[in-house]
């Protein structure tokens, strides 16, 4: 395929499949060796350019998000998946990455913001309610917390994690409210 790739240096479809033939040889053992990042990035190339070529190329996007990831390139990872979503905004496997990745970066506002937009569309999902509950104590936004883990409980009532923590945030909120005084 690297030589066909010669022949048709402008298909988008002839770069997006040499990244993942690139990917699949690079993963033949179910690992990610020191060894493969040159190959990682050659296929990172690919699906760069199979999206130049053609913008609208959803999956290449999506590929080129996951890649990035893989080479810790967040913002590289973020810009991918963002542009994924303008071209097809349902769907919410890579919603929930953008959180996971804002999270990871420490950026919980935006992290907050794809957790609640994944959440729309997938309601019963139990990692994103407990992240964004967790987004939302973090921020010191403890109502907001208390009012996802409560969500949450209609689907599983028996989630006594949620409980726990419904129970630690009330006691947040009122020392919040009734400060004991330090002595001087």
């Amino acid at each position: 395929m690297q030589h066909d790739i010669k022949n048709v240096p402008n298909s988008a479809q002839a770069h997006n499949l040499l990244a993942h033939a690139i990917m699949e040889d690079v993963f033949k053992d179910n690992r990610l060796n020191d060894s493969d990042l040159n190959n990682v990035n050659e296929a990172k190339m690919h699906f760069a350019k199979a999206t130049e070529i053609y913008p609208f190329f959803f999956n290449a996007w999506v590929d080129l998000g996951k890649v990035n990831k893989m080479l810790n390139d967040n913002s590289g990872s973020i810009k991918a998946w963002q542009t994924a979503l303008t071209i097809d905004s349902t769907f919410t496997p890579i919603v929930l990455q953008l959180a996971q990745t804002f999270e990871s970066m420490g950026d919980y506002e935006q992290a907050v913001n794809y957790y609640r937009q994944y959440l729309r569309a997938n309601q019963t999902t139990f990692e994103a309610y407990d992240n964004l509950a967790r987004m939302l104590y973090l921020l010191g936004r403890y109502q907001e917390s208390i009012e996802i883990c409560e969500a949450y409980l209609k689907i599983d009532p028996n989630q006594s994690e949620f409980l726990n923590n419904i129970q630690n945030m009330r006691a947040a909120l009122e020392a919040q409210k009734n400060p004991k005084s330090v002595p001087k």
